[in-house]
């Protein structure tokens, strides 16, 4: 498992400087709605009420599904390899703050 916080998820600006964003209220809202997974909706109740999320394989794969159909592709460039590694056993790849 692993935390992350959607309220500060680093994008690359179109110049590349990097940008810090708030999605969890976003991400919280398209994932509780959105999900065919009972654990995702506690995962997006933990999102909407502290930004945070512990995320194992299950999880991050819904994650990953909702990000694909309903975030830019910026934001799915950002998230896509932190998930991958949470869903691919890697979950210390990437350090929990600065996704």
């Amino acid at each position: 498992m692993r935390t992350i916080n959607f309220k500060e998820v680093e994008i690359k600006g179109i110049d590349g400087t990097p940008k810090t964003v708030d999605i969890a209220r976003d991400m919280a809202n398209v994932l509780y709605y959105q999900t065919n997974s009972i654990a995702a909706v506690s995962v997006a109740l933990d999102i909407y009420k502290t930004g945070c999320a512990e995320l194992d394989a299950e999880t991050a794969v819904a994650v990953k599904a909702v990000v694909k159909q309903n975030f830019t592709a910026i934001v799915q460039l950002a998230l896509n390899p932190i998930l991958e590694d949470i869903i691919n056993g890697r979950a210390d790849a990437h350090t929990v703050q600065n996704l």
